[in-house]
């Protein structure tokens, strides 16, 4: 789409001046782009994104609420897509975790959450439109012994308390911007398990170079307990039962690999051997 399109689309949510100019956001991963473009106009900065329905209501409802997600200037259409544009938040994500960072964005998930705890909103995910999804992931862990822990997170993901969650929450969804963390590309959100942010957020850091997200041990660790003592344990969650619900969505998170590669056929290489050995080790502490 040319540029002049994208910036007639983003003027009819905020007026734009004659100087704006955009460029289109590249995958973190590299090959290829997101059908979203930062837009900068003077001083303020925008990011235009086509958006789908379950990020639109999440914008729409709590965009300009919480601090947690970047401001919503509005929406409108455009041959048959919905466009939304949103302030576009200066910073640097968590690809490379720091603690001062991580401490961060850790304060800023305790405010989303607590701000929705047990709430009875219908928004995005449910729990009962999530489990089959769930289930049918099942059948590509041909070993006995991960099934039976994986049956063991089935049976406990309906029964946790729940509340607003981000449910694909990997380092490069999030920007932290001076004392700021922001949750970012929210189709993936609903109300969920409380573990579904956090473990997810944890599962993938490694320190040797494994996976493309850079976390030490002790930070892991080290966000565990402040999430637990800033947090669960005023909700009245026993700390043996917040370990066996992280340690068990930490096993599902690892089970995400081994399943792609499985399901689409593809050559076992070293990302695969890591995440099974992982999971292997994993399904004992679960």
């Amino acid at each position: 789409m040319q540029e002049k399109t994208l910036l007639k689309i983003a003027g009819r949510v905020r007026p734009l001046s004659p100087a704006a100019n955009l460029r289109r956001m590249a995958y973190e991963e590299g090959g290829g782009f997101y059908d979203a473009w930062r837009i900068a106009d003077g001083p303020e900065a925008y990011l235009l994104k086509a958006a789908g329905e379950n990020e639109l209501t999440v914008y729409r409802r709590l965009g300009n609420r919480l601090d947690a997600l970047p401001r919503c200037c509005g929406t409108t259409t455009y041959r048959n897509k919905t466009y939304i544009l949103l302030e576009f938040v200066e910073g640097r994500d968590l690809m490379r975790c720091t603690r001062a960072d991580l401490v961060r964005v850790l304060d800023a998930m305790i405010a989303l959450q607590d701000a929705y705890w047990d709430t009875k909103m219908r928004l995005g995910r449910s729990v009962s439109r999530t489990l089959p999804r769930l289930r049918k992931r099942r059948a590509y862990l041909n070993e006995p012994e991960l099934r039976a822990a994986y049956d063991r997170f089935l049976a406990l993901y309906p029964t946790l308390h729940r509340t607003l969650c981000h449910d694909d929450l990997l380092p490069f969804n999030l920007i932290v911007s001076g004392e700021r963390a922001v949750f970012i590309d929210w189709e993936e959100a609903g109300v969920l398990p409380f573990p579904a942010m956090l473990s997810r957020l944890l599962a993938h850091g490694t320190e040797h170079g494994e996976t493309p997200f850079f976390m030490t041990a002790a930070d892991k660790a080290f966000a565990l307990e402040y999430y637990y003592d800033r947090f669960i344990a005023s909700k009245g969650v026993p700390r043996p039962d917040y370990d066996r619900a992280m340690a068990l969505f930490r096993f599902f998170e690892l089970t995400e690999w081994v399943y792609v590669y499985r399901k689409y056929g593809r050559k076992p290489d070293a990302m695969f051997e890591y995440y099974y050995k992982e999971l292997l080790e994993a399904r004992t502490l679960s």
